[in-house]
């Protein structure tokens, strides 16, 4: 019988955060026995309240940075969950996670599946993958076998559940709740603000269009928080754009903000797979995305949304200008993205897949 430990470093909002919950509820949907441990977060309150969560202190509160007591203190944590409920599966997410799981793994002699969310092109050469990484792209698969020559890797992409799709007599309201004018076109960026999302770039592109006729009732939402707040506003201020700029906290609903808005922007110069492509996707919106990591296995240039180059700020002007001056092909393109979800990044099919290979580390060890 499968008794998976779900381990990572924290339940911040974000990507990896949102895979362990969402992985962490099909399990026990499916009647699987599991357990979350984590640094505490806001993230935490999408679990289902039937599953067991140890509180861990690998991060200092509300924070990134590591806490070398805490991590201590949470090897021994996890070896009494272990022993205490017979664990034979831990599932790790994150480098540091990772190097726990794996001994905590090698000291119990038990299974240890890792999963990378992420694309590496750092000098990081050690990593303590499982014995089975899962890879949540095919670009990140190839990424782990060749740089760290790990031989048991699957890909298993993201899938979502889809969200609900707004009326039009829905997104009027929603609008008015977040003061913006029925007749304004709103285009939507989700993700921290961080180095690797790059908004410094989309605020660059956003100031090479801003004087153009057809960007006078144009709305751009940045949803997200980060280090890079201040510096952000600072600069959407010196590019004179505040006019056309919101920036909305982490917590703010994604799933209204993606309905009101006319297609995606995605900056970033790092990437997975993101959840936001998908979560976009599932009500018909594409994005204007970067060609990083495994995000061209989602946005097709030309079919499922437009790819432009990172660090581009023309490049990235070109693909909002050419969505904005026309709207028929935002639609066309969301229609098809809606398409690819529905055939390949479902919730479902993620939930099955890590499953088979649970499984197939299970019995093949």
């Amino acid at each position: 019988m499968l008794r998976i430990l779900l381990v990572t470093d924290e339940m911040l909002i974000g990507g990896v955060p949102k895979h362990v919950v969402d992985l962490a509820n099909g399990l026990h949907e499916k009647n699987i026995f599991v357990i979350v441990a984590s640094t505490d977060g806001s993230s935490r309150s999408k679990l289902h309240p039937d599953i067991p969560f140890i509180e861990l202190h690998l991060l200092k509160a509300n924070s990134y940075k590591k806490d070398i007591i805490g991590t201590l203190l949470t090897i021994l944590r996890l070896q009494s969950i272990i022993t205490h409920y017979n664990i034979n599966i831990v599932h790790t997410h994150k480098r540091f996670s990772d190097a726990i799981g794996r001994l905590l793994a090698l000291r119990n002699n038990i299974y240890h599946v890792s999963t990378c969310h992420n694309y590496f092109a750092d000098n990081k050469i050690i990593s303590f993958f499982g014995y089975t990484t899962i890879a949540c792209s095919e670009l990140i698969h190839q990424n782990i076998k060749q740089r760290y020559l790990s031989k048991s890797v699957k890909t298993v992409y993201n899938g979502i559940k889809p969200f609900k799709r707004f009326n039009s007599t829905e997104i009027r309201p929603v609008k008015n709740k977040y003061n913006i004018s029925p007749d304004h076109t709103i285009i939507s960026s989700i993700g921290h603000l961080s180095l690797s999302k790059d908004r410094i770039t989309l605020l660059r592109a956003i100031s090479l269009v801003k004087d153009k006729e057809y960007f006078k009732n144009i709305v751009f939402i940045i949803v997200g928080e980060g280090e890079q707040l201040n510096m952000l506003q600072k600069l959407a201020h010196e590019l004179e754009i505040e006019i056309f700029i919101r920036f909305f906290p982490s917590d703010t609903n994604v799933e209204e903000i993606i309905n009101i808005s006319e297609f995606m922007v995605l900056s970033s110069v790092q990437e997975g797979l993101p959840f936001v492509l998908l979560e976009a996707a599932s009500i018909g919106k594409c994005h204007v995305a970067t060609n990083v990591g495994g995000v061209s296995e989602f946005v097709k240039n030309d079919s499922t949304g437009i790819l432009v180059e990172p660090k581009n700020p023309q490049s990235l002007a070109d693909g909002i200008e050419k969505l904005c001056l026309n709207p028929d092909l935002a639609l066309l393109y969301g229609k098809n993205a809606q398409l690819l979800y529905s055939r390949q990044f479902t919730y479902d099919q993620f939930i099955d897949d890590t499953v088979k290979i649970y499984n197939s580390t299970f019995n093949n060890k």
